[in-house]
């Protein structure tokens, strides 16, 4: 079919924080050095900017954090080095989790004030709030359900005077001060804990390391007439700022309506890393860093609600999913943390107590969603040390890790470093498919449960720096009952279900992937297919579609680099991502729903065994390391009974080597160093089945 448009976009959004003044329930607190000694009644919760409001005054917070800067030498330094044990690899880590911080706050208290002020909310926003917040003890705060409001009021906060705010559609902060008749003016003073100066335009610059907070001059009028302008200007006394009125007439009621700007940091961590849906269409993103925050929009794009996770790049940002009752499984990455949120956007667990070594990078559910397969690392330890990719099976109602499967071995002091993780998952009739850096393969159930592996051909590096902070997974697997799809970046390639062999291959217009060190870093991602088989797949610029063979049908053209891709309801696509990569200073997230003229979503369908728990409970499991090796190898098994070998078969088809594997369970160390170099096929069986086929590389 000839290459055409989508029939455009349903709806967009960026990722911005929302304009609201959002009540205190207990997740805002100030700091007593911050000289406001009065509790908060609401604040603007902008990330890096809060603005607290309480009843002795206002406070600017204001936090950046970035993460500290490395030249390309230093960078490449790092990459070539030789990690001499796991625990030095564990502190290099950590010190690339540590973040540059900076900080400053400002407060502005009301002078001779009325301490009994009271400050009411109004006009309540549809959308709301829910915190997960880690207090200085560990344990965790949890408030939720906070509704915002569009204006906040300080009543007869001076006799006969009010004073309200708003977010300003141009950005900052706007107020406006209502004198009733018979108010006088000059009561109000405003005192600043910091610098204050006043320029020849008649505006209010108070210092912060971020640069100036702006009151603009004020701007006075009768309330009924706008037009009729009074005369007015800041008075500056210290640091105490007051106003001053030309003659009025004071039986009538003024409004003076001042502006004020708070510094604009540059992040380039505003992003939209990954999108959901649920069975009724309601879309889900997870965006940000400070915290990551969990979203959710109705079908039409309305937002619903905001979840501020406890998770940050203090530690790396993990992934999400989303079932069809609309509860959301979050993550953290490493340590490896996640949480459940309800479809009301509520806490219903968290659990922060995995391994010490654990990472959670990409998650599916199984057919019927009662089981949560997560892709990631456990490892460090043990002689030699190694990170082995594994498949965490979750209990969806605790959170608990119940299983472990190791998929693949990697070590962390050989250079390069061959470092191993389940980078991406998802699932289809029962099969649990992965990418790891070099490997694709499946967790199978039936009619044997076993792991089957093989290359990928993709070298895929250690993490994905250029396109999200801290991170190392991406969405690039997708299977039906048909076929396997994965991408890299610039290629979609369709692909054998029972070997991952590529049998089609496809350009992605406009993607791309970066090389550094023989590895690659894919620079966008997202890969879904609807029940037609038709895929549809993210690049720089662009949502593509092709049919089941790859052909071309038509694209629609972004504003960003797409990471996800989810196929919903109406023939639509949802489709996530963000502007620039991490080398630039400012980035912009959005999230769209594209009318592609889908068909439905996939339907699943389950086998008899569904899992990596009813796996394990059979235990049969098998690991092959490393591979490719030098004719030296080692076998890592756990078997129900007795009695099984490993045979390898050359190309040709003959058996050049069997193996006993004794007892039930083992680690055994294979020698094959007289054999010529080249690819061999190994299977392990018993007297009555195949456990695993796969194939191993010989490179002396």
């Amino acid at each position: 079919m000839a290459q055409g448009s989508s029939s455009g976009s349903s709806w967009s959004k960026k990722f911005e924080f929302q304009k609201s003044f959002i009540e205190n329930k207990g997740q805002f607190i100030i700091p007593n050095y911050f000289g406001n000694p009065s509790d908060v009644l609401f604040a603007v919760d902008h990330g890096g900017t809060k603005i607290y409001f309480t009843k002795k005054g206002i406070t600017y917070a204001l936090l950046e954090t970035t993460k500290k800067s490395k030249d390309a030498r230093e960078t490449e330094r790092e990459r070539r080095k030789e990690f001499r044990s796991p625990e030095e690899h564990i502190r290099h880590e950590k010190e690339e989790h540590e973040l540059k911080v900076k900080a400053d706050q400002v407060t502005m208290l009301w002078q001779n004030a009325n301490p009994n002020v009271e400050i009411e909310g109004d006009g309540s926003t549809s959308d709301y709030h829910s915190y997960t917040i880690k207090q200085v003890n560990g344990e965790f705060k949890i408030v939720s359900n906070v509704h915002g409001f569009k204006k906040i009021t300080y009543k007869n906060i001076y006799p006969n005077i009010d004073i309200d705010y708003v977010l300003s559609e141009k950005g900052g902060l706007k107020y406006s001060l209502t004198l009733h008749p018979g108010a006088d003016a000059s009561l109000v003073k405003m005192v600043y804990n910091s610098h204050v100066s006043l320029k020849s335009n008649g505006d209010i610059h108070i210092d912060t390391k971020f640069g100036n907070i702006v009151d603009h001059a004020p701007l006075t009028f009768y309330q009924q007439n706008a037009y009729s302008i009074i005369t007015s200007a800041f008075i500056k006394t210290g640091n105490t700022i007051s106003f001053q009125l030309s003659n009025y007439d004071h039986t009538k009621t003024v409004v003076i309506d001042p502006w004020t700007q708070t510094p604009a940091f540059a992040t380039n961590w505003d992003c939209v890393w990954e999108c959901e849906r649920d069975g009724a269409g309601n879309v889900y993103i997870i965006g940000g860093v400070n915290p990551m925050q969990l979203l959710k929009y109705n079908s039409a794009g309305a937002i619903q609600w905001t979840y501020n996770t406890p998770y940050d790049t203090s530690a790396w940002l993990g992934t999400v999913a989303t079932d069809n009752a609309g509860n959301s499984y979050v993550t953290n990455g490493s340590l490896a943390k996640i949480t459940k949120v309800n479809a009301a956007g509520a806490l219903v667990w968290a659990n922060n107590s995995t391994g010490n070594s654990d990472e959670y990078w990409s998650m599916a559910f199984n057919c019927d969603q009662t089981k949560l397969i997560v892709g990631g690392t456990t490892g460090f330890f043990g002689s030699p040390p190694v990170l082995k990719g594994a498949i965490f099976d979750v209990d969806i109602n605790t959170g608990v890790p119940t299983n472990t499967q190791t998929i693949a071995y990697g070590s962390v002091i050989s250079f390069p470093p061959s470092l191993q993780e389940v980078r991406s998952i998802a699932h289809s009739n029962g099969k649990y498919y992965f990418l790891s850096q070099d490997s694709i393969g499946y967790v199978n159930c039936t009619p044997t449960p076993s792991i089957y592996k093989d290359k990928s051909t993709y070298s895929l590096d250690y993490k994905c720096e250029n396109f999200r902070f801290d991170n190392s997974g991406i969405m690039a697997i997708k299977a039906n009952g048909n076929f396997l799809y994965t991408q890299n970046g610039t290629h979609v390639h369709k692909r054998s279900l029972a070997t991952g062999a590529i049998l089609d291959t496809a350009l992605i217009p406009g993607g791309a992937s970066s090389m550094s060190v023989g590895k690659y870093r894919v620079e966008n991602t997202g890969i879904d297919i609807d029940d037609c088989g038709n895929v549809y797949v993210g690049s720089k610029n662009a949502l593509i579609k092709y049919d089941a063979n790859l052909n071309l049908l038509g694209q629609s053209t972004t504003l960003y680099n797409v990471y996800d891709v989810q196929v919903t309801t109406n023939g639509d696509v949802i489709v996530c991502g963000s502007t620039g990569n991490s080398a630039n200073p400012v980035r912009t997230g959005y999230i769209e729903v594209i009318n592609m003229s889908a068909c439905n979503t996939m339907t699943q369908n389950c086998c008899s065994i569904t899992g990596i728990n009813e796996q394990n409970q059979l235990a049969n499991h098998v690991s092959v390391y490393p591979n490719p090796n030098n004719g030296e190898f080692n076998i890592d098994y756990s078997f129900l009974i007795e009695g099984q070998e490993i045979i390898l078969i050359d190309m040709l088809g003959k058996e050049v080597k069997r193996f006993i594997l004794e007892n039930t369970k083992g680690l055994k160390s294979v020698n094959v160093s007289d054999l010529s170099n080249g690819i061999y096929s190994y299977k392990i069986q018993n007297k009555q089945d195949i456990l695993l086929i796969g194939k191993i590389s010989i490179n002396k």
